[in-house]
């Protein structure tokens, strides 16, 4: 699956399709007044794209994005192939605040759903802000783990339990539960999402730094103080190599050469 999931587009190609479509959906759903009409296949597209997207984040996490990072696309096609994934996201997040509202039509009542989603997308740079924070005082790798993982699931627990306990006292405690659950997979997806989106703009740029580092190592090495400490090592050992001065006073860098100047010079002597 792992082979599949690294070298096949089409499982991407499903979600965005699932997404796409239940917001169409919605839409249609919404301007004609009937979201109870549609409120099943909505459901469906969404839970199955929720449920494929947090598998292929599960099963290869970052090598999920395979199809824009990888090391055989250059920069700008990177770059261009990020393009898509980033209107995904913008879909999801539509997707996520839209049905809010075609589900609140649908059952005429309302749910909360706010807390999840910023209890889910705080949770994850609010730990890694205090994780760099220890790691700097300090901290042993083992106690750092253990605040981590609490702090994590002390947000994440704090987001989603203050919504389901709104929404159990709205809407009962089953449909409560169920959308609040629905809500959160959703948001969950979304937030691996952004974290895998991050990761690759870091990648490039990291690779427009290592660019920059090579093309201002060239520049400095042949136009700048590189070349004079060139210049200057090469002037070093041309004066520290020896000299050989022929019957004339010319200069010869082997006693060859000398001798071989000093016998034209003899020769033409005796000639004259």
């Amino acid at each position: 699956m792992k082979e599949f999931l690294t070298s096949n587009i089409l499982p991407y190609w499903l979600i965005f399709a699932l997404v796409a479509a239940s917001l169409i959906i919605m839409l249609w759903g919404l301007r004609t007044q009937r979201p109870k009409v549609y409120l099943r296949p909505v459901l469906g597209c969404m839970l199955l794209a929720t449920v494929l997207e947090l598998s292929i984040y599960w099963g290869i996490g970052n090598s999920a994005l395979w199809w824009c990072t990888s090391s055989e696309y250059g920069f700008f096609a990177k770059l261009l192939r990020l393009i898509p994934f980033a209107l995904f996201l913008t879909m999801q997040v539509a997707m996520i605040w839209i049905g809010k509202l075609f589900i609140e039509a649908a059952i005429e009542k309302e749910f909360s759903i706010k807390t999840t989603f910023w209890g889910i997308l705080l949770s994850f740079p609010i730990t890694l802000v205090i994780v760099i924070l220890c790691k700097l005082f300090g901290m042993p790798d083992g106690p750092l783990s253990i605040v981590s993982a609490v702090l994590f699931i002390g947000i994440l627990s704090a987001g989603i339990g203050f919504s389901l306990l709104k929404n159990i006292q709205k809407i009962g405690k089953r449909d409560g539960l169920l959308l609040t659950a629905f809500s959160a997979l959703c948001v969950l997806s979304l937030g691996a999402g952004i974290i895998l989106f991050f990761v690759a703009l870091l990648q490039l740029f990291l690779q427009v730094l290592m660019v920059g580092a090579v093309i201002g190592a060239a520049f400095y090495f042949f136009f700048g103080s590189g070349s004079k400490m060139m210049s200057a090592e090469m002037s070093r050992q041309s004066s520290s190599r020896p000299v050989f001065r022929d019957n004339d006073g010319h200069l010869h860098y082997t006693a060859t050469s000398r001798d071989t100047a000093n016998q034209q010079i003899a020769d033409r002597k005796a000639n004259n």
